[in-house]
């Protein structure tokens, strides 16, 4: 239930943040290392091939950034559910809605400190190289930089007061445009955590 409520609560924007250098983090960093790699684990039953070198990219995306750091890795694609199954850092592919009550395309359950994250592509949306929310389509590489950010511990920008051009176009303000790469804000945030 823990884990449902910290999804929720980011996913409309109501969580609490804190500010550090511009960037916006949920509460603190998901690793308890950030020297190891982070390899996201997908299962080959449960996640299309089509989509495999969207999620090692949106990893890889945050790998090494300016003052941090944070190392990640490219995705495992394993047919082993023992292996699946035991991984601290996980990809799915399924219905978000059941998952969150919200139509998205796409989700991240992630407990500061936990040294795990689930990241989760809506398999009822299709992919494509722009966004259609209305008919449901979306950039698998931008949704899942923006849920790789929340797996390493960043929140959307915070909601209610105006925001700058750099967080308007960060990959983690939560928007239907491309953006495959963090930016300043994006790059403060993971900074500030790692």
């Amino acid at each position: 239930m823990k884990k449902v409520l910290v999804i929720i609560v980011s996913m409309v924007y109501l969580a609490t943040y804190s500010a550090v250098a511009n960037a916006y983090y949920l509460s603190g960093k998901v690793w308890t290392s950030t020297a190891s790699a982070k390899t996201p684990y997908a299962f080959t039953g449960n996640y299309p091939s089509s989509l495999v070198s969207a999620a090692s990219s949106g990893n890889l995306a945050w790998d090494s950034l300016s003052g941090s750091s944070l190392n990640t890795g490219s995705l495992t694609y394993t047919p082993s559910s023992n292996i699946y199954a035991n991984a601290a850092f996980k990809l799915s592919y399924q219905n978000v809605k059941t998952l969150t009550g919200m139509d998205v395309p796409g989700a991240t359950f992630a407990i500061a400190g936990s040294n795990t994250a689930s990241v989760y592509l809506n398999s009822t949306w299709t992919w494509g190289t722009s966004f259609d929310q209305t008919n449901k389509k979306a950039v698998a590489r931008t949704v899942l930089t923006h849920e790789f950010g929340h797996a390493h511990g960043l929140d959307h920008p915070a909601l209610g007061g105006p925001m700058t051009t750099a967080e308007i176009a960060s990959v983690m303000n939560a928007t239907y445009s491309v953006k495959n790469t963090p930016n300043s804000v994006d790059i403060a945030g993971i900074a500030a955590m790692c």
